[in-house]
């Protein structure tokens, strides 16, 4: 992606510089990315993780909303309790809004808690996809024990900027939202979902219309685009 590292990447490094020098003393700044599904934001995460130990010799730790999906078991016991039929199922649907847990408690106080240095050992969640589940302590946060080290928090998700994440984003020091075409997030989901088990191309061309479609359109109608921490690529 070195076009966009090219424009926003470095922006992003002078916006942690900031963050850590108003803050004094223990360095920690929270970047947030989001955007549709399919706009680039692992690899923007990825990216930015290189060039913050890199230039900023950074440690850096990453979270992931996905973690925060409900099991695949309460997904079903939703679905069996409302009598879903497959194409209108939670399952089926897996990934929109309604088949995440709310995060406000969990994350948002475990995330305060990194912040603020006031644990020296915070889990978060991680989703296994091997099993299609949330592991629940899948990544730990250890506090640094030097404590000059600059460290970057990257969380990283579809619905992290619109009103269901709303408390988590109040925590962000930067925010980026990818505002990455549609159609390319579209054609991105589609070549990627080829790998799905269990599903023909016609079957996965469907879904990608029926549920991929409607969630980037609710994170780019219901992402909040705009702010002095906000940077949009």
């Amino acid at each position: 992606m070195p076009e966009t590292r090219n424009i926003w990447l470095p922006t992003v490094i002078d916006r942690i510089n900031i963050s850590q020098i108003q803050r004094g003393g223990r360095k920690i700044v929270v970047i947030g990315i989001a955007g549709p599904p399919g706009c680039g934001k692992s690899t923007a995460a990825l990216e930015l993780q290189r060039l913050c130990e890199g230039e900023l010799g950074a440690r850096v730790f990453n979270i992931g909303l996905d973690g925060y999906h409900l099991p695949l078991s309460e997904v079903r016991r939703q679905d069996e309790a409302a009598g879903n039929d497959w194409e209108n199922s939670l399952e089926y649907r897996r990934g929109c809004i309604e088949t995440f847990a709310n995060p406000d408690d969990n994350l948002v106080e475990k995330l305060a808690a990194v912040k603020e240095g006031s644990s020296h050992s915070v889990s978060f969640p991680t989703f296994d996809h091997a099993k299609g589940d949330p592991e629940e302590n899948g990544a730990k946060y250890e506090l640094s024990i030097t404590g000059n080290i600059s460290e970057v928090i990257i969380v990283e998700g579809l619905y992290l900027l619109t009103p269901a994440f709303g408390n988590v984003a109040d925590l962000l020091d930067v925010a980026v939202f990818m505002d990455t075409p549609l159609e390319v997030c579209m054609e991105r989901v589609r070549e990627r979902n080829k790998c799905l088990p269990g599903y023909t191309v016609e079957e996965i061309n469907v879904r990608v219309e029926k549920v991929d479609r409607v969630n980037a359109e609710y994170v780019i109608e219901n992402s909040k685009k705009t702010g002095d921490a906000l940077i949009i690529v």
